[in-house]
């Protein structure tokens, strides 16, 4: 569909991504997001308007794409995928399940990082809904079996097809928004964060929460604190440092202090990180320096940063972002994910998504940068001279 639209293949995977914003913002905003930021033409983007408003019953829309003089038949692509939605329609039709089926030509979710076809089915008990009940955070108790070892019983209730008796719901909250990431806090697993479709960032007590009826036209559950500052939704990118109140987040990177709230429970960030110039991804504290932590983005980029450097006027390095002293640059694409090493924290394993630069696959990288970095040179050049004797024996 985007071919036909004239969308260029570079740009099939960031497109598929502002068209999956379309059950959240109108299409005028995508619009503007598809020709301002992501380059492509006034007329490109009002044929995708044309295509991704068409939603209803498969037979029927699938009739209309196919009618004589269809953009779809003239191209050898999309001509073959409607003759396999054919095929798969009318079997859901035999099945008699055909009406339970909307088919929808803005459904894009997935496209960003699956690898194969995706379907997009409600649940209507789930945390992510159509509008017919609330969104939800539901809290649940597990109870952990030891390895190979089940009583009878336990084994006789087993159903792949049913909840499993050692998982069960202890509480549900009304979540203002779709759930897209939830971080508990490593001090007290009671206290979590969570991103929705907004840019604020949602801090939860789940002792202290009600437990809530998920029932249509249920008023949203208040969250404990909130954070703010982000211009942009910040869906994904989502920290919470294990030894100190700071909360990292995307798309910009910002950090907030628990402790710095109004009265009302809403707080600012205390610390806006700008050294990518695409979204990012993914951040993650490092597990050996409590200042220290890490971001990824789409620009193909891995900062490290320490908020302890911001405003250190005894800095070496010039023009470069407050806190950030290190940089690594090692991936073709947008670096998806990445770890710290808890044995060896200053080993860092990362992964990018090559799709958009190589046409498919990605890069595992697992790279560990020199002890000069992060260490003072003194301490380093003292440890280096302890083996002195013995790197000149081996020369020799």
């Amino acid at each position: 569909m985007l071919d036909i639209c004239g969308v260029p293949p570079q740009k099939f995977r960031t497109i598929c991504s502002s068209i999956d914003k379309l059950d959240k913002q109108p299409f005028e905003q995508i619009k503007k997001e598809m020709v301002e930021e992501k380059g492509l033409s006034v007329q490109t983007a009002d044929e995708i308007g044309t295509f991704v408003k068409e939603r209803g019953h498969p037979l029927e829309l699938l009739s209309k794409l196919k009618q004589q003089g269809s953009k779809f038949l003239g191209h050898n692509g999309s001509a073959d995928a409607l003759n396999d939605l054919e095929i798969l329609f009318k079997a859901l039709e035999v099945s008699k399940c055909i009406d339970k089926v909307v088919f929808d030509l803005s459904l894009a979710r997935g496209l960003d990082y699956y690898t194969g076809v995706i379907s997009e089915a409600v649940f209507k008990g789930g945390a992510q809904t159509d509008g017919s009940v609330p969104n939800t955070l539901v809290i649940a108790n597990c109870e952990v079996v030891k390895p190979r070892v089940a009583a009878a019983e336990h084994i006789s209730q087993f159903n792949e097809e049913a909840r499993s008796p050692f998982v069960k719901k202890f509480k549900t909250i009304i979540h203002p928004g779709e759930v897209n990431r939830i971080r508990e806090l490593p001090q007290n697993s009671k206290i979590v964060a969570t991103h929705t479709d907004s840019p604020d960032v949602l801090i939860w007590d789940v002792e202290a929460q009600p437990n809530r009826h998920a029932v249509l036209g249920a008023t949203n559950s208040c969250p404990n604190l909130i954070l703010t500052g982000h211009q942009d939704n910040a869906e994904f990118a989502l920290a919470m440092c294990p030894t100190e109140p700071f909360v990292l987040s995307g798309d910009t990177v910002r950090m907030f202090d628990r402790r710095n709230l109004t009265s009302g429970g809403v707080g600012s960030h205390v610390h806006k990180f700008e050294g990518h110039n695409a979204a990012v991804l993914c951040v993650q504290w490092s597990p050996d320096k409590s200042s220290v932590f890490g971001s990824s983005a789409e620009d193909g980029i891995l900062n490290i940063w320490d908020h302890e450097k911001v405003g250190n006027v005894g800095s070496k390095m010039q023009n470069v972002p407050p806190g950030l002293f290190f940089r690594h640059a090692g991936h073709r694409d947008k670096v998806v994910d990445f770890h710290w090493n808890a044995s060896d924290p200053w080993t860092i394993v990362s992964v990018s998504d090559d799709c958009e630069s190589t046409g498919g696959g990605g890069t595992l990288q697992i790279w560990r940068m020199i002890d000069f970095i992060y260490r003072p040179e003194e301490e380093v050049l003292a440890e280096l001279d302890s083996f002195k004797s013995h790197i000149l024996t081996c020369s020799s």
